[in-house]
């Protein structure tokens, strides 16, 4: 089982990034798909707009006084444009064939209309707050009549096209709009996204820090000691054995045995060597100041002054020795005591002096 859990945990991270990963995508495309929803319907506000802002003098079209064999008279201030009709434009319902005739004269009034529209289209995604690139093309029948902004009609997204007239009539008019988003854009419009990026990230980071936690915990330490002998060989100068398996180093002030090694400070290697030079191990408090501190205690007591200085000494001498005493827990061979209240003396079990 442990061996694998680093598969396990493989397993689990590309299901839930793959999950993640799909419900992004599905939710990008429903942001998407209601931001087109939304674009189709503020088209279709601009084309009514247009109609409002559109000004005829005249158009006359009247359906109860034209037979179906006669033709279809426009009249604008270019002039006049007559269409003859037909079958397909009698099928038509009386308001789809009023609203046909209306845009054929916007187109001969205005064929280059489709920039107003682009115009009029962009004002009404600015009122609510949509940003896009937009394009729109006028088409009557199957010709190209004007177009805002080719290369964006190709690279766009063409919305629902508005078709007026007959099909497959060579008079139908075609207002075709496109939009394109910025990525920004998208991304502001996807408040749950970074829900479903926690989604992810979350699991992702419990499962590093448990995988971690348990490295540690199953991880063995291990104090690689070297062999004594082979140290002592290899500058036997430098290393005293001072007890069976103890040994100091005067140079680098360390202390160690076989399964603890430490450093000692400047001033507790100096009074490890006081002791070890000193007979039977034992220095007084006199010699301890002046060899180990540097700062002798005065003899002269009559002063407030000079007895304020050797408590000071005194108090330095005892922070040193506790200090050693802590170092040497990890060797139960060597120990320091007060010996007759004067002096202080080294214990070193199995002593080679």
């Amino acid at each position: 089982m442990k061996k694998n859990r680093p598969i396990i945990i493989l397993l689990v991270m590309l299901i839930l990034t793959v999950l993640v990963v799909f419900l992004s995508c599905r939710y990008v495309t429903q942001v998407k798909n209601g931001q087109i929803l939304k674009t189709v319907y503020l088209f279709n506000l601009a084309t009514d707009k247009e109609k409002e802002l559109t000004q005829s003098e005249f158009v006359s079209f009247s359906e109860s006084n034209v037979s179906p064999s006669s033709s279809v008279i426009i009249e604008t201030e270019k002039g006049k444009a007559i269409y003859k009709r037909d079958e397909k434009t009698d099928s038509l319902t009386l308001s789809h064939r009023r609203e046909w005739n209306y845009q054929m004269y916007l187109a001969f009034k205005n064929p280059n209309r489709a920039f107003t529209l682009d115009s009029l289209f962009q004002e009404e995604l600015k009122n609510e707050n949509i940003v896009a690139q937009t394009a729109v093309s006028f088409f009557q029948g199957d010709s190209l009549v004007s177009c805002s902004n080719e290369s964006l009609c190709q690279a766009g997204i063409a919305l629902d096209p508005l078709v007026f007239g007959a099909e497959h009539d060579p008079r139908q008019i075609k207002l075709q709009a496109y939009v394109l988003f910025p990525c920004s854009y998208l991304i502001s419009q996807l408040p749950l996204i970074w829900g479903l990026i926690l989604l992810w990230l979350v699991p992702v980071i419990f499962m590093y820090i448990w995988q971690r936690h348990k490295r540690v915990e199953y991880k063995v330490v291990v104090n690689p000691v070297t062999p004594i002998p082979a140290m002592i060989s290899s500058d036997a100068s430098e290393w005293i054995e001072i007890a069976p398996d103890v040994f100091f180093n005067k140079k680098t002030r360390g202390l160690k045995d076989r399964d603890h090694e430490v450093c000692l400070t400047r001033n507790q290697s100096l009074a490890f060597t006081c002791f070890l030079e000193a007979p039977d191990h034992t220095v007084s408090y006199h010699v301890f100041c002046k060899e180990v501190l540097g700062r002798p205690l005065n003899e002269d007591k009559s002063t407030e002054e000079n007895k304020k200085l050797n408590q000071a000494i005194r108090k330095s001498m005892a922070q040193t020795i506790q200090r050693m005493r802590k170092d040497l827990k990890d060797f139960p061979g060597l120990s320091i005591e007060n010996t007759s209240g004067l002096c202080y003396r080294l214990n070193i079990k199995n002593s080679f002096s």
